[in-house]
């Protein structure tokens, strides 16, 4: 939960002195050796004491997030974070929040052509209860390396539908609105109108029909960047209006973001901050444990497993 520094800040005040102990070098080394332990358990399949019962249909959200990084020829490295839970966890806070009482989270930072992530997301959907009579609902924001481990559960399931999510379509067409001019903001909207419908042929053709009125090049190009972002990912759009109506997952926003909660609170707390992908990786196993409400049955046998390196 907080930087090494203010962790040994905080241990000081608990022994109103300061202990070799307690140095912030020490507490991130065996920081990271809890989360290496917990990595290499997060590997193994789990228990069937561990397994939900089977499920009628499991919702997957899955994002990345950049970590600033200790390597001086890049600025950041992406880590992967997934939630799966059951639609009836999720319950309501007030009209526009949202939060999943019971979740399964896989988090990696690893760089092994996606295998690890793979490997997390399979035992974190079996914990919820997946099985071969399982409907999964999966979101994602249109990056190629989340469909690839989405996809990667297509075996293990009843049916895999796989969303555009729409909180993410919302966040382009926002960014896209400065680069038309006030005439052709209705138009734009009239685009997001039909994607909403699911009319996915009829946006882009609009969306097409718009670039070539549009002649600033800057301008074009935010809105070709828009154009290709639906075009590459059409195949994982919906009718967003009918699902709303039905009361269906379309969307991450109604529940808490997990890259802010779980990454970002933690790895971009300060812009001095940066990480190597070992140590990132092994703090994640650590937040997504207690995110999972999993610490308490398992910090015992990670803490004991550090503590034996340790010594």
């Amino acid at each position: 939960m907080y930087s090494y520094r203010a962790a040994q800040h905080n241990l000081e005040k608990l022994t109103v002195r300061r202990r070799r102990v307690n140095n912030h070098t020490q507490i991130r080394q065996l920081t990271s050796i809890v989360g290496e332990a917990l990595a290499r358990e997060n590997l193994k399949p789990p228990t069937k004491q561990d397994c939900g019962t089977p499920a009628d249909e499991l919702i997957v959200q899955l994002d990345g997030g950049h970590i600033p990084t200790k390597d001086k020829a890049k600025r950041s490295f992406e880590a992967l974070s997934a939630v799966v839970y059951r639609p009836e966890s999720l319950r309501i806070i007030d009209q526009h929040h949202r939060e999943i009482a019971q979740k399964s989270c896989a988090l990696s930072a690893t760089d092994d052509n996606l295998a690890t992530m793979k490997t997390y997301l399979l035992n974190a959907t079996l914990k919820q209860g997946l099985d071969k009579n399982t409907v999964v609902t999966a979101l994602a924001d249109g990056a190629h390396n989340c469909w690839s481990v989405i996809l990667s559960l297509e075996n293990h399931c009843k049916q895999l539908l796989c969303i555009l999510d729409w909180f993410h379509i919302g966040k382009k067409f926002q960014n896209v609105r400065s680069a038309v001019a006030d005439d052709f903001k209705e138009s734009l909207e009239r685009v997001k109108w039909k994607l909403w419908h699911g009319k996915s042929d009829e946006a882009l053709t609009k969306l097409e029909l718009l670039m070539k009125n549009v002649t600033a090049p800057k301008k074009r190009s935010k809105l070709k960047g828009l154009y290709d972002y639906l075009k590459n990912n059409q195949a994982y759009l919906v009718n967003y209006e009918e699902r709303d109506r039905k009361s269906q997952t379309y969307t991450s926003q109604v529940a808490e973001s997990h890259i802010e909660s779980i990454i970002n609170a933690r790895h971009k707390q300060s812009g001095k901050m940066q990480w190597t992908r070992e140590g990132a990786h092994n703090v994640l196993q650590i937040r997504g444990t207690i995110a999972s409400h999993e610490w308490d049955n398992r910090w015992q046998g990670a803490v004991l497993s550090a503590l034996n390196v340790a010594a």
